[in-house]
Parts: C-alpha cells; structure tokens; sequence
C-alpha cells in the first residue's frame, strides 16, 4: 500500500435481502464473495474482481446512530466491538 492506491470501492445496497441476493449472483458468477458480515453499524460482503480491486457492498441500516445520539455523532471516537 503506498500513494495513489484504492483499499477498496464500497456500493450500497438497500437492505440485508438485497445484499444476499448481491452474494447469490456473485457466487454464481464465480467471484467468490464473504459471508455477509455485521459491521455494527452495517452489514456488508466483500469480492476481488478479476485484477484484484477489493469491493464492499454495505447496507444503510443501522446505521452510525447505534451507539450515540443523532445531534451528538463525531465527538466521540466510537468503534464497534
């Protein structure tokens, strides 16, 4: 990892039946996609397309407002477990 480089490129998806039938259509397209993961504040899945770029495709809900309130979000540093 060095300047210039891309960790990896997330896309939305609206909700968690969404993002298992994202998981069924990669896996049959022979990408090879995670378990999907609870992230806390989302759940999400994880693919490498053929040159390698890592993707993510990660739900809304939750949401960051888990942990705090809305009005008070950023003033504390807060990590999921």
């Amino acid at each position: 990892m060095g300047a210039g480089t891309i960790h990896h490129l997330a896309w939305r998806a609206r909700d968690e039946d969404a993002l298992n039938d994202w998981r069924t259509l990669l896996d049959d397209r022979g990408y090879h996609p995670t378990e999907v993961h609870d992230r806390t504040y989302f759940t999400s899945l994880y693919f490498h397309e053929d040159g390698g770029i890592l993707f993510e495709i990660a739900t809304d809900y939750p949401g960051f407002a888990v942990d705090e309130q809305m009005d008070k979000l950023g003033e504390r540093l807060m990590l999921p477990a």
